[in-house]
């Protein structure tokens, strides 16, 4: 008897403690997916490229990924994008940053390094702190960093039309505001479906 008024004593103060429960906002899209468009890199892109905090949070210009697609007018009305992104990436700085676009707006699935860094852009990384690394053969060449593969799935919804597609890519986070040594991004793909 005590045992169990003992436990009625714990529930009922238990009732009486204010819950608070975090709640998220989500957003979402839905629709039969028909049309599907893919583009690919025929070969690597290496070079410098803009360095995302040294330039204040900016991307390089030149996509690289870019592709237009239509959404039917028949459809009279939005329809869901989705957007599968993935490469092979080799960079020389910190990390790796991308960003999909559709008609130069952020696809949904993106983050910020604004807790990091303070920039708000809308991106994905891969953060790779660089260090030693040694050749592993006569391909890599001693300036590279280890090979990285990425993958990342975006969506956005679309009025009918055509639009453009944009992948957009940047080195993080050294210090320098010009270009941040090299990258090797091989085996680039985004597939679209709609």
């Amino acid at each position: 008897m005590k045992l169990n008024q003992i436990l009625i004593s714990i529930a009922a103060a238990a009732a009486v403690i204010p819950c608070t429960a975090q709640t998220t906002t989500q957003v979402g899209c839905e629709s039969v997916a028909v049309q599907m468009k893919a583009v690919g890199l025929t070969t690597p892109r290496s070079g410098s490229l803009v360095n995302f905090s040294g330039s204040g949070g900016n991307l390089d210009p030149t996509p690289l990924l870019e592709t237009t697609f239509t959404v039917g007018a028949s459809t009279q009305r939005a329809v869901c994008v989705a957007l599968t992104f993935s490469a092979q990436s080799d960079f020389t700085d910190n990390y790796g940053v991308y960003q999909a676009s559709i008609d130069d707006t952020p696809m949904l699935g993106h983050g910020s390094l604004a807790a990091e860094y303070g920039y708000t852009t809308p991106i994905v990384f891969d953060a790779v702190n660089q260090g030693t690394y040694l050749p592993v053969s006569p391909y890599i060449y001693p300036n590279h960093s280890n090979s990285r593969f990425v993958s990342y799935t975006f969506f956005a919804m679309v009025t009918p039309g055509t639009h453009t597609m944009r992948i957009k890519v940047a080195g993080c986070c050294s210090s320098s505001p010009g270009g941040v040594g090299g990258v090797f991004v091989r085996s680039a793909t985004a597939v679209l479906r709609w």
